[in-house]
């Protein structure tokens, strides 16, 4: 009972790093690609930043799984 209680432990400690890791990628990703689009002084539509966004966040997630596969072998 002890080892599985451990074993949850552990997933949950690699979860919140991944999810951590995920949120904190997404941003930098975003926050650059706002940055350089604001400095060309380009107007965007409310579906154009969602647009941004979730591409961020797809890019923030194949950045974070590779790193997760770096890091575990």
């Amino acid at each position: 009972m002890l080892k599985k209680s451990k074993n949850i432990n552990e997933f949950m400690k690699g979860l919140l790093a991944i999810i951590i890791m995920l949120v904190s990628s997404t941003f930098i990703i975003f926050n650059n690609v706002g940055q350089s689009l604001t400095l060309s002084e380009l107007s965007l539509s409310k579906s154009a930043l969602y647009w941004i966004a979730g591409v961020s966040f797809v890019l923030g997630s194949i950045w974070t799984l590779y790193l997760n596969k770096i890091i575990k072998s």
